[in-house]
């Protein structure tokens, strides 16, 4: 999807192979493109060039543009991973301690 922004496929006489956009055919493009996806929905095909049609424009842009967030999520996610981490591991032997000082 985001290369149908970068070639410019907006309309019929700009629509794009996907052999043009670079993607490689496979089972779960064959998936997407099939009708009565969301992808089918947004990007239209005609004769095997595809496109995205002006009033499906803002629509594509929220659900398909890279809007670079997911990059910052996942170093957050990384990091909180990483503190998580540390703090089990500086409570387990203290805690395994506890509980076996219960049975005894």
């Amino acid at each position: 999807m985001i290369r149908l922004f970068e070639l410019n496929a907006f309309d019929i006489s700009s629509a794009v192979t996907l052999e043009q956009t670079g993607v490689k055919q496979g089972f779960l493009l064959k998936r997407f493109l099939s009708p009565g996806t969301g992808f089918s929905a947004i990007v239209k095909n005609d004769s095997g060039r595809y496109y995205i049609p002006e009033e499906n424009m803002e629509k594509a842009e929220n659900k398909y543009k890279d809007t670079g967030a997911s990059s910052l999520f996942v170093l957050g996610a990384l990091v909180v991973f990483a503190i998580a981490t540390l703090i089990i591991t500086m409570l387990f032997p203290g805690l395994l301690s506890m509980i076996k000082d219960i049975f005894n």
